[in-house]
């Protein structure tokens, strides 16, 4: 809803003067008393092409109240189209308007469960605008509204070209054939026999897949990605309002005149769930196309339904109660958006404890602050410091302190790299409790361990160029890296610069820190067992003819690589070292690259070329930030259980952000402490 501060624009954009449009509001609205709402009567129309006209009365929100809430995207607040509203005209989004004109001619869908409805709630009519004290008021009480409702409708906008009423029909078939797989318990479900059932109707009943680009007009594996990508998923309100709604059987997702409902979604998702867990070789793939398909039902990136499938169920499965409103706000921006940045907050509030009241009079920076102080700095620290930093490059217009997140800016990368370190201070060591003073200034208190020497920044990636354009990338990363003139220095002494690859393998450390996060235990890199996918990953890095027969010749007389030697080969011995046959065998046995492994090419290229590799002046080699500079602090805080960067500033120190360190976790700061080597301090970052 920044449909809140979308509707002023909207408002602007109407014929008059604002106050003769402020006159035509008040005919329209009245006070409302602590708990009621309004709700809306679509009247009925002779002809389609009449203007929608709808009545709207205040009404008790009590357990007696039968209406079907609307949730829905906005859209442009400046373009609009007029409805008619209690005998005034009214302009609201063509989406909203689309909706009330769809529900007009098919009426409202209905099961005997839950009975007939008539009125209608949805933000941008039955809430006032223009009243900022009402709006906060109503906003307060979203959470009522969608758990109250006799239906929830999600409405994902008119049939067009992407064909959402053909993923409807392949979903309710789908259903049809699984629902008798699932047992009323919930539990205990043989996936096996669930992925196999779905996967083999598919197969069956569903045109061979097309590639992109090639895709028939009605394409029916291209209509459930589609599907996936709506617009209608990447909104911050959209998740409260699908979470709240009572149980599946009263919340359905519309298209023009067809519609599913959610219950006929949550099979579809528990299979492709079943997908995730089934190995390939479990079942009979005959052909490519079998395989293609198979590969896009077991990657959540590629055909998960939908994006907000994977954030509900997190927020569904969790107790409000144990929810921190500051996790809650980042794991939904990461895949969600609000053009008013404090929705980011507003719209998390239903699903945790917090006591916060919304209110649209405050700044951006104190909506974050409240969220911060709701949670308690103490619990929320390792998260904000986790999601913050100004190294990032974003411009603050809001003034927000480099250690609070700001959650708009959020990258959408929810891998973040942070979680494979483990650098941290026992919890034995007597700390002062952070804080949050006055002057919005962070006081925690932790160690310095080391400083950044050098900064080597990454090359821009074109996401446009796919998993081959990320293998090169990544390669040339590798190339880049060996070609580093510390690292070249080291290789040059030792004479033969095969031998000291396979000594030294100095890739295994950058593939450390490139894929921190993703495999905590650097062993299982050469582990097939273990790390069958990273076995996969490596040797698409690995593979001939990335580069041009040109950039290949020139890249090995940057390493000094001997003419009898594959750069390939030369890769492979540096990442493996005395290995490499072993190494080299696996991956020959590794030829089905599936669209996992090429969604992770994407996924790293995209992560290295929004961060810089820096080495610290201990000779350590670490990820972090993209503007970073010489000079900038690598600390261990209280309650953090990875490295942070600081910055000096004129008065205080700046948080650039998190960072991983290869080597850190081996490192025992807690006993360099106990000896005096290393010392606790207090730093105020603002």
């Amino acid at each position: 809803m920044s449909r809140l501060a979308a509707f002023d624009q909207a408002a602007d954009q109407k014929t008059g003067t604002l106050a003769n449009y402020l006159d035509s509001w008040e005919l329209i609205y009245s006070p409302l008393n602590q708990n009621e709402v309004r709700f809306i009567e679509i009247l009925p129309s002779n002809t389609k092409e009449a203007p929608v006209s709808c009545l709207l009365k205040a009404a008790e929100l009590g357990p007696g109240a039968r209406y079907a809430a609307l949730s829905y995207v906005w859209g442009d607040p400046k373009v609009t189209k007029d409805i008619i509203v209690n005998g005034v005209v009214m302009s609201v989004t063509t989406n909203l308007e689309s909706a009330l004109r769809q529900l007009r001619k098919t009426g409202f869908p209905e099961n005997v469960r839950s009975g007939k409805v008539t009125q209608l709630w949805a933000d941008a009519i039955c809430i006032n605008q223009k009243d900022i004290r009402e709006r906060s008021q109503q906003v307060a009480m979203m959470a009522s509204i969608y758990r109250n409702a006799s239906y929830v409708y999600s409405w994902l906008g008119l049939p067009d070209k992407n064909r959402h009423d053909l993923a409807f029909q392949i979903i309710r078939k789908l259903f049809c054939r699984l629902s008798s797989l699932f047992k009323p318990s919930g539990t205990g479900h043989n996936l096996l026999k669930i992925a196999k059932t779905g996967f083999e109707w598919l197969i069956a009943n569903l045109e061979p897949f097309s590639p992109e680009g090639e895709q028939r007009e009605c394409d029916e594996w291209w209509a459930l990605v589609y599907l996936r990508e709506n617009i209608y998923w990447s909104r911050m309100w959209i998740i409260q309002e699908i979470a709240l709604a009572r149980d599946s059987s009263i919340h359905c997702f519309i298209c023009g005149a067809d519609w599913i409902w959610d219950k006929q979604l949550d099979f579809v998702r528990a299979f492709l769930q079943a997908c995730r867990t089934t190995e390939h070789r479990d079942l009979e793939i005959h052909n490519t196309n079998e395989r293609i398909i198979w590969g896009y039902l077991s990657d959540v990136a590629l055909l998960g339904l939908p994006s907000e499938g994977t954030v509900l169920s997190t927020f569904k499965k969790i107790n409000s109660d144990s929810r921190q409103l500051v996790e809650c706000i980042y794991k939904a921006s990461l895949r969600a958006s609000a053009t008013d940045p404090r929705d980011f907050v507003y719209a998390m509030l239903s699903l945790t404890a917090s006591n916060i009241q919304p209110d649209y009079t405050k700044s951006v920076k104190a909506v974050y602050l409240d969220a911060v102080l709701s949670d308690g700095i103490t619990q929320c620290l390792p998260s904000c410091l986790a999601y913050s930093g100004s190294g990032y490059g974003y411009k603050n217009y809001n003034g927000i302190p480099s250690w609070l997140p700001d959650f708009g800016k959020v990258e959408k990368d929810d891998s973040i790299f942070i979680l494979g370190n483990r650098t941290s201070l026992s919890k034995d060591i007597q700390f002062k409790v952070p804080e949050v003073t006055q002057q919005d200034t962070l006081r925690v208190q932790g160690a310095v361990y080391d400083f950044v020497e050098s900064v080597h920044a990454t090359q821009p990636y074109d996401n446009e160029t796919g998993p081959d354009g990320a293998a090169k990338y990544i390669q040339n990363v590798c190339i880049e890296y060996l070609a580093d003139p510390v690292v070249l220095e080291n290789m040059e002494s030792y004479g033969d610069v095969s031998v000291w690859h396979m000594h030294n393998r100095p890739l295994l450390v950058l593939m450390d820190v490139l894929s921190a996060g993703w495999e905590r235990d650097q062993v299982s890199l050469l582990d097939f067992d273990k790390s069958n996918a990273l076995t996969l990953f490596w040797h698409r890095v690995f593979e001939d003819h990335l580069l041009t027969e040109e950039e290949e010749t020139t890249a090995k007389k940057r390493l000094r690589i001997r003419p009898h030697m594959t750069l390939p080969d030369f890769l492979a011995a540096a990442f493996a070292g005395r290995d490499i046959w072993d190494f080299r065998d696996k991956l020959d046995r590794c030829r089905d690259i599936n669209s996992t492994i090429m969604t992770t090419l994407v996924r790293m290229a995209l992560r290295i070329s929004r961060r810089a590799l820096f080495r610290t002046r201990k000779g350590h080699l670490g990820l972090g930030p993209p503007n970073l500079r010489p000079g900038d602090i690598i600390c261990a805080l209280d309650r953090c259980p990875f490295s942070s960067l600081l910055r000096k500033s004129k008065s205080h120190l700046e948080h650039v952000g998190p960072c991983y360190v290869a080597g850190s976790s081996s490192i025992d700061l807690t006993t360099m402490v106990e000896k005096g080597e290393l010392k606790i301090e207090m730093f105020e970052i603002y």
